[in-house]
């Protein structure tokens, strides 16, 4: 049992992947990111926004640096406040509430969540987003993705929603492949029809963790980031991943933004 009294800033340690979502904003957001807590009050690392572009169905990748400090309350609750600043050197700052969902044997910090204090400017929307802890030792390289993964996922900020799941099986070595099983709308409403799309993709290995993929089906750009590995032979092997996909393929996702998660099934 994890006493109430044990949580202190030392419960969140080490390096963190981070799985963001925007709410009810005007338009669909969603990132990725990693960071680092030094299990004192300091917080470090970046993230990659997936903003709105200038028209519809267009969306643009943005990375901040983010810094920042921590408290952990003895409940496991708790709150920190962040600096941003983006590529051109614009710099905002904002604040979060947190609190410890999941703990480690060594009393570590697992998974907390995360929800912003202020809306965001871009696009109004609430952000929230889930940090996992990633590995110690071990390396993230091409064959940290291999096997084969199920998947779920659904639109996002879309007056006529689409969802998918399916199979994607990486090779270890830059390429994937798959089957989308898909639910659009149909030809009039409320009518809805299901599509089977195999796919194909290469994927590279952009920052430790986050890998972004091109599919040579759709021609669509996407992040896959690591949110839960296991270290095998020096390899953190991906076990579950967070996914988010613009597409200028209306017909593929409806022009909106599309995020998904997999879990591993098949080595």
């Amino acid at each position: 049992m994890y006493l109430s009294n044990e949580f202190t800033n030392a419960t969140l340690n080490g390096n963190y992947s981070v799985a963001i979502t925007g709410h009810s904003g005007q338009v669909p957001e969603a990132g990725v990111g990693i960071l680092n807590f030094d299990g004192k009050e300091k917080v470090v690392g970046f993230m990659i926004f997936n903003l709105p572009g200038l028209s519809f169905g267009e969306r643009s990748l943005c990375k901040s640096l983010f810094e920042g400090k921590y408290a952990v309350d003895n409940n496991g609750s708790g709150s920190a406040t962040a600096k941003f600043t983006l590529d051109d050197g614009s710099i905002s700052e904002t604040s979060f509430i947190f609190v410890v969902n999941t703990i480690e044997i060594n009393k570590v910090a697992r998974e907390v969540f995360f929800i912003q204090k202020d809306l965001t400017k871009t696009t109004g929307s609430l952000i929230t987003f889930v940090i996992t802890r990633l590995p110690e030792e071990g390396e993230f390289t091409l064959a940290s993705f291999k096997g084969t993964f199920a998947f779920n996922g659904i639109t996002q900020g879309c007056q006529i929603p689409a969802a998918g799941i399916g199979t994607i099986t990486f090779d270890g070595q830059g390429k994937y492949s798959g089957i989308d099983i898909l639910n659009f709308p149909g030809s009039a409403f409320p009518d809805r029809k299901i599509t089977q799309s195999p796919f194909d993709g290469i994927y590279t290995m952009k920052e430790p963790g986050i890998y972004p993929t091109i599919s040579t089906t759709t021609q669509s750009k996407a992040i896959f980031l690591i949110t839960k590995a296991m270290t095998i032979s020096g390899i953190n092997v991906a076990q579950e991943y967070f996914y988010i996909v613009p597409s200028n393929n209306l017909e593929f996702t409806g022009g909106n933004l599309v995020i998904s998660v997999g879990k591993k099934i098949l080595d």
